[in-house]
């Protein structure tokens, strides 16, 4: 898993998420037209921590059990914001919500089963078992659940199952109360921690595979060596959702990054899910090799927080002209290949998104603003953390900070000890760098987890509580329809950013390698590339 300095969440664990494509062989989320069949031949360095959908947490991890598991719902197929959309998946449609968005019915499709060890019929009692695994597991992700009625006294005593679940068999459906509205939750009910397994299955962390009811089962798992996944005979087509295209992806533990990008090129081998080096991707990118390098932007952003409650950022002003100072674009050059450049909070591929211009730095402007405000010579301290590219991006911003009239020092720490200066309740922290990677493709992810005026003090390292701005948080946070929703996302990302309580410089960038025989490519923002749907020739 990769390393995400600084900003972490209930859930800071969670996977790579990924956005817009580019260089794509056919548009993002079209279909392929080849035949289906053939075999997928995937390597690895390592192999996933797990294969437990409970207790799976890498970007490797999710990239396989999203072929092989499935829940209620369901992310589309698709790439950019796209994908971030809920359908319906074990659920015959989405859920009949009533009760003011705190009570949602599922209704289950006929004839579902799954496929491994047992192929018994999927039931609604089985979804409600899987989810309550979750906290009688003690799994990290039951965080994400822990709205349903019922849950929190669940996790402190361990019986009776959660009230909020209902499972009715006879009649096919599954009812979950929540206890305040919150439609990221349909997002939750999406992620591979909500994957259905057998009632009976264990709450401990199994160490192979779980019978799941995803479009392809594993036939075959050697720890550490080797991983064979086949389509499923089980699986049917569930709405949009098409049954895998490849008859067989089999999947090689243990291979290095460059032996795995040689055999590519000769054609042995189809994708690495290990990311190339900058040397690779020089190479790769001659244009005669028998690879391709796909590249996009992932679901995470990389910012300057100014703690609105510490002088001299209590101003508008000096925030403002501090986030109009910073050279965003030489920041991302810090990333040697691995960031582009943004002045956003929302990511790419995130509902709300909407890409706006990176403006070049107007040093003069901000030094005006800086003398205007009193603020010049006031002694800032930016914290980041010792090991680049943070030690790098942190004394190029303090060096920026000297140049408008402020008196800018730099503090490098580990990121255990930033981390926990950041998230000290009185914190006096005036300035750090940090990053925020996505746990659910939603705008509250970002805005209400971070920004939000009742989080100040924990994730929200700027301090920042503004009452209409919190008021465009919370109206966006029960928005239910999905157009209306991204839009509030938007109009509250605005209003945070003309406040200036960060400085967003930069979005991180994933490089793929596949074969020139993979067809169909597409990258999904929480799966990466998503085999199920690719074809080769």
């Amino acid at each position: 898993m990769s390393v995400r300095p600084l900003a972490r969440r209930r859930l800071a664990f969670l996977v790579p998420a990924l956005g817009v494509a580019t260089g794509l062989t056919l548009p993002a989320g079209t279909p392929a037209t080849a035949e289906p069949g053939g075999t997928l031949r995937v390597s690895a360095e390592d192999a996933p921590d797990s294969l437990d959908p409970a207790f799976a947490y890498s970007a490797r991890g999710w990239q396989i059990l999203s072929n092989t598991g499935a829940g209620l719902l369901a992310f589309r197929r698709r790439a950019g914001s796209a994908g971030a959309v809920p359908v319906p998946d074990l659920a015959a449609s989405l859920p009949s919500v009533s009760d003011g968005g705190r009570r949602y019915v599922f209704r289950l499709r006929p004839g579902l089963r799954f496929s491994g060890s047992t192929t018994r019929p999927v039931k609604p009692s089985d979804v409600k078992a899987s989810i309550e695994r979750l906290f009688t597991g003690a799994s990290r992700a039951r965080v994400l659940y822990r709205g349903i009625a019922g849950a929190r006294s669940f996790e402190r005593s361990g019986r009776g199952g959660i009230s909020g679940i209902v499972a009715r068999d006879d009649a096919g459906t599954l009812e979950i109360r929540l206890s305040r509205p919150d439609p990221t939750f349909l997002r939750a009910l999406a992620l591979p921690f909500a994957h259905v397994v057998p009632r009976e299955t264990s709450s401990r962390e199994s160490r192979g595979p779980l019978p799941g009811a995803g479009p392809y089962t594993v036939s075959s798992y050697d720890a550490g060596e080797r991983l064979v996944l086949d389509r499923s005979r089980q699986y049917r087509r569930r709405g949009e959702l098409a049954p895998g295209q490849v008859d067989r992806i089999d999947v090689r533990f243990g291979a290095t990054g460059s032996s795995a990008f040689r055999s590519i090129q000769r054609g042995s081998l189809d994708y690495a899910q290990d990311a190339p080096s900058s040397s690779e991707r020089r190479a790769l990118a001659g244009g005669d090799s028998g690879a391709r390098l796909r590249r996009y932007t992932e679901g995470s952003v990389y910012y300057f927080f100014m703690n609105t409650r510490t002088a001299p950022f209590t101003s508008t002003a000096v925030r403002r002209a501090v986030d109009a100072a910073i050279d965003r674009s030489r920041l991302a050059r810090m990333f040697r290949g691995n960031a582009v450049p943004t002045a956003q909070i929302l990511p790419p591929g995130i509902p709300g998104y909407r890409r706006a211009p990176v403006e070049r730095p107007d040093l003069a402007a901000a030094r005006r603003a800086v003398n205007a405000s009193g603020a010049r010579g006031t002694l800032v301290t930016v914290w980041g953390q010792t090991t680049d590219p943070s030690a790098s991006a942190t004394r190029a911003v303090a060096a920026t900070l000297n140049r408008i009239g402020l008196r800018a020092a730099v503090r490098l720490e580990s990121r255990s000890r930033l981390l926990r200066a950041y998230g000290d309740p009185g914190s006096r922290v005036q300035m750090g760098y940090a990053r925020w990677h996505q746990n659910v493709p939603d705008g509250a992810d970002y805005l209400d987890t971070l920004l939000a005026g009742d989080r100040a003090g924990s994730l929200n390292y700027s301090r920042f509580d503004v009452p209409v701005v919190n008021r465009l948080i919370s109206r966006a946070r029960v928005t239910l329809d999905p157009s209306r929703r991204a839009a509030a996302w938007n109009a509250a990302e605005r209003a945070v950013l003309a406040r200036a309580p960060w400085a967003p410089f930069a979005n991180t960038v994933r490089h793929d390698v596949v074969s020139r025989r993979v067809r169909g490519y597409v990258p999904h923002q929480t799966f990466g590339f998503l085999w199920m749907v690719a074809q080769v020739r």
